[in-house]
C-alpha cells in the first residue's frame, strides 16, 4: 500500500500542478482581435451576408483584470465600405466584451 501510494503522490502532483505561461504581446493582439471580430460577427447572428468585419489594428493597455482597448476595424455592406474606430474592455480571460464605442 506504501509502494502505491509513494509512486501516486509524485504522479498526482505532476498533473495537479498547472503551467501558466504568460502571453507574448503579438499573440494578445491576435487573441483580441479574434474576440472582437466573434464578438462583432455575434451582433449579426454570424451573418456574413449582411456586413463583413476585419480587424486592421489593436492597441491595448493591461489593467490587472481587463484590456482596455482600441480597435481600427474595416467594415463592408453592399453599398458601403469604411473604416472607423471602436474602443472596447475585454476581460483577460477573453470571455467578455464590453463595447464602448
Amino acid at each position: 500500500m506504501k509502494k502505491i501510494f509513494a509512486m501516486l503522490l509524485p504522479a498526482a502532483l505532476l498533473f495537479s500542478c498547472t503551467h501558466h505561461t504568460s502571453l507574448t504581446p503579438a499573440e494578445v493582439q491576435e487573441k483580441l482581435k479574434q474576440t472582437m471580430t466573434a464578438f462583432l460577427y455575434k451582433r449579426i447572428n454570424n451573418d456574413s451576408s449582411v456586413v463583413h468585419y476585419r480587424i486592421l489594428s489593436v492597441a491595448y493597455f493591461a489593467n490587472p483584470k481587463e484590456y482596455l482597448c482600441e480597435f481600427k476595424v474595416r467594415m463592408q455592406e453592399r453599398n458601403l465600405d469604411t473604416v472607423g474606430v471602436m474602443s472596447a474592455t475585454i476581460t483577460k480571460d477573453f470571455a467578455k466584451v464590453y463595447r464602448k464605442q
